[in-house]
């Protein structure tokens, strides 16, 4: 876990780090501190450094299982009624088919959020385990001046690195079963 300290204190990053960044005349060093490092926790595992692909392969096989038992059946689901919830008006032809899809597609959201957070319960031990060491690291680094980025960080990590790629391509991650995972 020494590649998660090394990336969040940035040793394998081009940008400077927070004491590295010059201070603007018109701001206190300790706000200038604190919008910097707000900043960097902003895009913490943002990037594709070899400690998130690492992560991101290690997720995958450790929450197979997982993602199957949460997302499974939804995703099954919509591929099997081909629900079609386009929103982006330059690729619809009526504003009543906007606000329909609209509809579809926050029920759909709805019900993938509730399987999600009905699910925290049953996350495997060994991703509870990366996440909180995660969390350790963050707090560590900026706990003093930035509260909630621990938090945010877990949640990034997990939603943008876990749960929203299986959600966007559920082949990959074995999601989709019969005549849909062959479907190309």
């Amino acid at each position: 876990m020494a590649l998660a300290e090394g990336e969040i204190d940035g040793l394998h990053k081009e940008t400077p780090t927070v004491e590295d960044k010059p201070v603007s005349p018109h701001e206190s060093e300790p706000l200038a501190r604190h919008r910097s490092g707000l900043v960097d926790a902003n895009i913490l595992f943002r990037g594709n450094s070899l400690l998130t692909r690492a992560l991101d392969t290690h997720m995958k096989r450790l929450g197979r299982e997982y993602l199957e038992e949460t997302l499974g059946d939804h995703l099954q689901r919509i591929a099997a009624d081909d629900i079609y919830c386009e929103v982006d008006p330059m690729r619809i032809d009526s504003q009543e088919h906007i606000q329909r899809n609209w509809k579809q597609l926050l029920q759909i959201t709805r019900t993938i959020w509730q399987a999600i957070f009905t699910s925290a319960a049953r996350c495997p031990l060994e991703l509870r385990k990366i996440l909180r060491h995660i969390r350790r690291c963050v707090e560590n680094r900026y706990g003093g001046f930035l509260r909630t980025v621990s938090y945010s960080s877990v949640c990034g990590f997990l939603f943008l690195r876990f749960f929203c790629p299986a959600i966007l391509n559920p082949k990959l991650f074995g999601l989709l079963k019969g005549k849909w995972y062959l479907s190309s």
